[in-house]
């Protein structure tokens, strides 16, 4: 169990820091086919965005993605049992974040909202990525970006956008774990 910092003296800029250096560690045995990832950690806010110039060319449905977490509206859970040895002996734990207060309650009828327009859309359409933009136009028709807390946002190579919660998940080496674990 990890002893939560006395408050008092809680040094947010060098936890922050912290944050940022364990989920921006790179993974030398780990191909990607992102041009760029990019992490900033900052107010208590992660910000990960990811992109790509050939995505479209690749036959991808989307060509950046970009996740947003809130720290303050979120609790941090580091899942060593679903630790995993990636190719080349790295090992990676994942650390979730779920939504607590009022933005769990929020969330889950974002979310629920988000599955009904998705159901109602892929009667009227099918799927693709569309159908994504189309859900999203709706789902943020009566909302701005900033009643979110968390999310995730799919840059689609159709044209537009598509937003929803998100699901709060980020991997972190083994190596800069138990320094991560504290930062959070």
């Amino acid at each position: 169990m990890v002893k939560l910092p006395d408050f008092k003296t809680y040094n947010l800029a060098a936890a922050e820091a912290q944050v940022q250096r364990a989920l921006s560690a790179k993974d030398p045995n780990l191909k990607s086919s992102w041009d760029t990832k990019r992490i900033t950690v900052s107010d208590c806010k992660i910000i990960e965005t990811r992109s790509s110039a050939q995505a479209c060319e690749m036959g991808w449905s989307f060509y950046a993605t970009t996740a947003f977490i809130d720290l303050k509206h979120h609790r941090a859970a580091i899942n060593l049992t679903a630790a995993h040895l990636r190719e080349g002996g790295t090992v990676v734990s994942m650390v979730r974040l779920t939504p607590i207060g009022a933005w769990r309650d929020t969330a889950q009828r974002f979310d629920a909202e988000e599955k009904e327009l998705l159901s109602a859309e892929r009667i009227r359409r099918g799927g693709g990525s569309q159908t994504a933009v189309n859900v999203s136009d709706a789902l943020m028709s009566d909302r701005s970006i900033d009643d979110f807390k968390s999310y995730d946002r799919a840059d689609y190579c159709v044209g537009g956008s598509g937003i929803s919660t998100s699901r709060g998940v980020f991997g972190v080496q083994s190596d800069v774990l138990k320094n991560a674990a504290t930062a959070f």
